[in-house]
């Protein structure tokens, strides 16, 4: 019986570090592809993010990228208005 428990130990510290690593690496994976954006400052070099700045430079990053989606939408809705204007005025 001991021996089935120490077993059934194992096999679950296996799979929680199975899982860490899973997830260190979504962290890994985040942090590169938002760390290099100028929105974003740089960490000093040798300074390794916290968990907790990797998920708000995330957040920065993605409301830096719906503030140019929002800006770019906005342009185009006016470009179009304006388009309309001027197609209108030159059939005159």
């Amino acid at each position: 019986m001991v021996g089935r428990c120490t077993e059934r130990r194992r096999a679950a510290t296996e799979r929680e570090r199975c899982r860490l690593r899973r997830v260190n690496s979504a962290f890994d994976e985040l942090r590169q592809r938002t760390c290099h954006h100028r929105v974003t400052p740089r960490p000093l070099a040798g300074q390794r993010l916290s968990k907790l700045d990797i998920l708000r430079r995330a957040i920065s990053y993605i409301e830096h990228l719906e503030h140019l989606l929002n800006h770019t939408s906005r342009q185009t809705r006016t470009s179009s208005v304006l388009q309309k204007h001027v197609n209108a005025v030159s059939d005159f």
